[in-house]
């Protein structure tokens, strides 16, 4: 029942996200949605490889549509869904901000409202019997280990600011190389900040010393968005280096130069 129930809810946001990106490239002549929704179903195939690292169980119903299978994991149909629908929202509200030259203060806002939109999300999944993190993990808020959450947010900004880079500056069909970008760089974020908690969880660590990782987890990942926001700010206020001017010369050379340059009278 959990997995019919999340499959229609993710099914319907689904679909209300790509009637959003039809009528971007309708009336406004902008594909940037309609990538990150392809690319996010590009990078579910990344899915089973995360859910070892992090130490996530799927739970599948007989019944299941089985997308495919790695690392003796099932990915199933709900799964595909949720990467359109969760990450490409998340994915587009963070290139929308950072194309509006937010400053870095509206994107710290953006980033917390993210990160409470994930929180509350997930709690309501993993309670609901959909999927389950397991082995010791760092301190769970209602079964979720608050590191992760964090790490996500994190992703979602960072794939924003990818995003937006890489539509300024790749035109036309350089474009469809958006498509494994986009993966590789979700995969990237989410190694680059979690490690301290995927490697404790390889070496079964008591809760304790897992919640120490997933502090440190948690301040990489904050440290990373804290880095692209100053960056995107620094950006958007165009603030550059002064350039050197040319001292302005004294009242007596001034008149110096005019002598030698002679002037009327000076005859």
């Amino acid at each position: 029942m959990a997995n019919t129930t999340i499959i229609v809810v993710m099914a319907i946001w689904l679909t209300g996200l790509a009637g959003w990106a039809v009528r971007d490239w309708v009336k406004r002549r902008r594909t940037q949605l309609v990538f990150i929704i392809c690319s996010a179903a590009v990078t579910v195939y990344g899915e089973a490889h995360w859910d070892v690292l992090i130490g996530v169980q799927q739970s599948t119903s007989a019944d299941a549509l089985i997308v495919y299978s790695s690392f003796g994991r099932d990915i199933t149909l709900w799964v595909l869904l949720a990467y359109m629908a969760w990450v490409g929202t998340m994915g587009y509200l963070a290139f929308a901000a950072i194309e509006r030259r937010w400053s870095a203060g509206r994107l710290w806002k953006l980033y917390a409202g993210m990160l409470a939109f994930d929180l509350v999300a997930e709690i309501l999944i993993v309670r609901g019997g959909v999927y389950s993190y397991y082995g010791n993990q760092p301190f769970r808020i209602f079964g979720i280990p608050f590191a992760w959450p964090i790490v996500y947010t994190t992703t979602f900004m960072i794939l924003g600011f990818v995003t937006h880079q890489f539509f300024a500056h790749f035109p036309g069909i350089w474009r469809l190389l958006y498509l494994p970008v986009v993966p590789s760089t979700a995969l990237g974020v989410v190694t680059f900040a979690g490690w301290p908690v995927t490697s404790g969880l390889g070496m079964g660590l008591s809760v304790p010393a897992m919640t120490a990782l997933g502090m440190g987890s948690t301040s990489i990942a904050v440290f990373l968005f804290g880095l692209m926001a100053r960056r995107q700010a620094a950006g958007a206020t165009g603030t550059s280096t002064p350039a050197a001017t040319t001292p302005v010369p004294s009242g007596r050379v001034r008149t110096e130069r005019g002598r030698s340059r002679g002037g009327p009278g000076d005859q």
